[in-house]
């Protein structure tokens, strides 16, 4: 997330989502926070209140920018767009956000743990089987094989994804092209 910015008014409706991911930790879900590292002060007292609840909550490395706001639930469900975690964006801005399931979207966000032993087997593996412990090369297979015959995708990918050739990465980003 790019903002998550709690305060002590009860009229953030932030607060009231923050609680609620502290709940579902409480509850036994398995809870993973990523907060940006170029907004630290920003999002420092959410981290804190989710840190001092038991959530697994880190800053990303400044290097890259994790712009993109997303939740996956259950490794199913997607919540993923534009809308930051701060009351203005909930309450006054005009932002894009869906909410929708799909295990292979919840590949988007380069996890290690997406399912892929339960998906070797998978149609969408056109240009190869996609590693595991790593979520890029599924998440590119299956926008291939939802486009239409005459489809145009473009990826923005890390770096490094685009010169990986560990676990078959290689093989299937030749294949793509």
């Amino acid at each position: 997330m790019y903002f998550v910015i709690i305060d002590e008014k009860n009229d953030n409706p932030v607060n009231d989502l923050v609680d609620e991911v502290i709940k579902a930790h409480q509850r036994g879900v398995r809870v993973k926070v990523v907060l940006e590292d170029g907004k630290f002060k920003e999002n420092v007292q959410a981290y804190n209140k989710l840190r001092n609840s038991g959530v697994d909550v880190r800053f990303d490395t400044p290097v890259n920018l994790l712009h993109i706001k997303a939740v996956v639930i259950d490794g199913r469900y997607v919540f993923c767009g534009s809308t930051n975690w701060s009351k203005a964006a909930i309450l006054q801005n005009y932002e894009v956000t869906s909410f929708y399931e799909s295990v292979p979207d919840a590949v988007s966000l380069n996890i290690s743990d997406w399912g892929g032993e339960r998906l070797k087997e998978d149609v969408r593996w056109k240009f190869g089987v996609p590693p595991t412990g790593n979520a890029n090369y599924a998440w590119i297979q299956h926008f291939i094989h939802h486009l239409s015959p005459n489809g145009i995708a473009g990826f923005v990918l890390a770096n490094g994804s685009m010169s990986s050739n560990t676990s078959g990465e290689g093989e299937i980003r030749k294949n793509v092209l």
